[in-house]
Order: C-alpha cells, then structure tokens, then sequence
C-alpha cells in the first residue's frame, strides 16, 4: 500500500470519527430534550385529569341553580 493512499484512509477516518463525535452530541441532546418534553405532558395530563374540581366545568353547577 502506498503513502498516500494510507493517508487517505488514516484522513477519512479521523474524519468519520469526529463525525461520530458530533452525532452522538447530537442523539444525547435530543434525548435530553425528549425527556424533558415527556415530563411536561405527563405534567400536564395530570393537572388536566385531577385538576381542581372548582376549574372542572363538568362539576359546575348551570346558573340558573
């Protein structure tokens, strides 16, 4: 195999490697993101399906009582 060619191959590599580096920041970051978001809806839902039965206009009486 020849200088340069082995060069080649030792550059493509380091930069695939750094590549990789990058992604993976990437996927931890998104996931982090993700877990965060999930979180909140779980949050969410649950003020939604036990808020105060003062907020829950199914338990509110019409007017008119």
């Amino acid at each position: 195999m020849d200088d340069k060619r082995l060069v080649d191959l030792e550059t493509k590599i380091s930069f695939q490697e750094i590549l990789i580096e990058d992604l993976q920041k990437i996927v931890n970051d998104q996931y982090l993101t993700l877990e965060k978001m999930e979180k909140n809806v779980k949050m969410l839902i649950d003020k939604v399906t036990v808020g105060d039965s003062s907020q829950n206009p199914k338990n509110e009486k019409p007017p008119h009582y």
